[in-house]
């Protein structure tokens, strides 16, 4: 395997030019001995923090219509269309960032910590969870509940190796073991697993009130990644319903539509076609109507 990469500490990838970060060039004697290691090491590189199309390369070149060499332009249109959508984590990966948040996936952590029970938010994306969690007899366990699910999942994990400063470590859950990577970023931590990478927000308990009713922070619409603006579809001021495309972005040759995330009133736009955006970048954001004043959305 050849990697070619310069990426260093406090640097910045710029918007200006092509969004590749990085370049895995694989060899071997035939086609498929080539894919083969291309596959692995696409699935073992670590990149967190920075949004990448890592986990779709890893399903193109894990696809039998690569493997069998039926590669042409129109590939992705044919084959990969379930790919393009977001990869979602496991259950299992929602309790290991929750470990990992609450600082419990080190080697020195006791149980003490949560012997009679922790309870936390995460997010990631547009997906919450509350995960419960407390001390067992070898490990953890975590009792994970999506927001809105009715019944949680159970979740037992106990951490086998762990590297605080490498920021690795393997973790059984629920008699498998899973290879992880994580770093925290002030109330955030990243995790890499499974040949993915997440971003979980942790949620402060004290505006759950707020967020759940529609409060002014979760109106704000940010970039999820350094990309350029495409198309711009509402005007500051107009009434919008929930779902609909608002700013269209263009970024590792794919387009991510962002859409309001409920029925309201676009109070501020700071798109512009054309231009560019960076990564968390405030694009527009939405206010919800008050009660009894619906919202008629524009053509």
């Amino acid at each position: 395997m050849r990697v070619d990469h310069a990426l260093q500490e406090g640097g910045e990838i710029p918007v200006h030019y092509d969004s590749m970060v990085a370049k895995l060039v694989a060899h071997g004697a035939t086609r498929e001995e080539a894919r083969r290691k291309l596959l692995r090491a696409v699935e073992q590189t670590v990149l967190l923090g920075v949004a990448s199309n890592q986990g779709f390369l890893a399903d193109c070149l894990a696809h039998e219509a690569f493997a069998a060499s039926q590669v042409h332009t129109g590939f992705v249109d044919a084959h990969m269309q379930s790919a393009l959508r977001a990869a979602q984590p496991a259950v299992t990966q929602v309790a290991c960032a929750a470990l990992a948040a609450s600082g419990l996936l080190v080697a020195t952590a006791r149980p003490e910590l949560v012997a009679h029970g922790s309870s936390l938010g995460l997010r990631a994306g547009e997906r919450q969870w509350r995960v419960d969690l407390r001390a067992v007899a070898d490990g953890w366990e975590a009792a994970v509940c999506e927001s809105g699910g009715t019944a949680a999942e159970i979740v037992r994990a106990r951490v086998l190796r762990a590297d605080a400063e490498q920021g690795s470590a393997l973790v059984e859950c629920n008699g498998a073991a899973l290879p992880l990577v994580f770093a925290t970023e002030g109330d955030a931590v990243h995790l890499f697993s499974a040949g993915r990478a997440w971003r979980f927000a942790r949620l402060d308990p004290r505006r759950k009130k707020r967020e759940a009713a529609g409060a002014e922070s979760a109106g704000e619409l940010l970039a999820p990644l350094a990309a350029r603006i495409v198309a711009v579809k509402t005007v500051a001021g107009e009434p919008v319903r929930a779902g609909r495309v608002l700013v269209v972005l263009e970024a590792m040759k794919m387009a991510h539509a962002i859409v309001a995330p409920f029925d309201g009133v676009v109070a501020e736009l700071h798109a512009r076609e054309g231009g560019q955006a960076r990564a968390g970048a405030l694009l527009a954001r939405v206010e919800a109507e008050p009660e009894g004043n619906p919202t008629e959305s524009r053509t």
